[in-house]
């Protein structure tokens, strides 16, 4: 008798942990997939009732997962062209912001910049491929660097 107990309870604590049997008794519960629910169509309003149709006021329904999938395949070329007005405006700004004024070594000055110091993955590519420690860099002298930046600071008030 005891030996039917102890292998009935073992058997039902095998039972629960499975977790396809706790799905099919129902004891998990699944949130559902927020990009599987579909969202239903607004309900019409009679004409009788002479109110004004949402989607012509400030609320517009949003579309229908028919409707985008339509507008996904109108072709590009039945699409509206921008309007020069666009253009002339977009023209205008870029000449405001001073477009033509660009440099056209831009590109040089800042891969210099980026190489004068070496980054931390090329210091750590240099000791573990060359096995040296990276160069130490120049040792400043304080009172020439005050005098430097003394001498910037005037120049910047004036």
């Amino acid at each position: 008798m005891k030996i039917k107990i102890f292998f009935n309870s073992v058997f039902l604590l095998m039972l629960t942990s499975c977790s396809s049997f706790k799905e099919k008794i129902g004891i998990t519960h699944y949130a559902p997939n927020e990009f599987e629910t579909v969202q239903n169509e607004p309900l019409e309003i009679p004409p009788s009732l002479n109110i004004e149709n949402p989607e012509e006021g400030p609320y517009k329904r949003k579309k229908s997962t028919a409707e985008k999938a339509r507008g996904l395949l109108i072709p590009a070329s039945k699409a509206l062209p921008a309007s020069s007005s666009d253009h002339k405006a977009e023209q205008i700004l870029l000449e405001k912001i001073g477009s033509d004024k660009r440099n056209p070594n831009i590109r040089r000055s800042i891969d210099r910049d980026n190489h004068a110091e070496p980054t931390m993955q090329e210091k750590i590519q240099r000791t573990l491929v060359f096995w040296k420690k990276p160069e130490k860099g120049t040792i400043i002298d304080p009172r020439k660097e005050q005098e430097k930046l003394e001498t910037e600071s005037s120049v910047e008030d004036k």
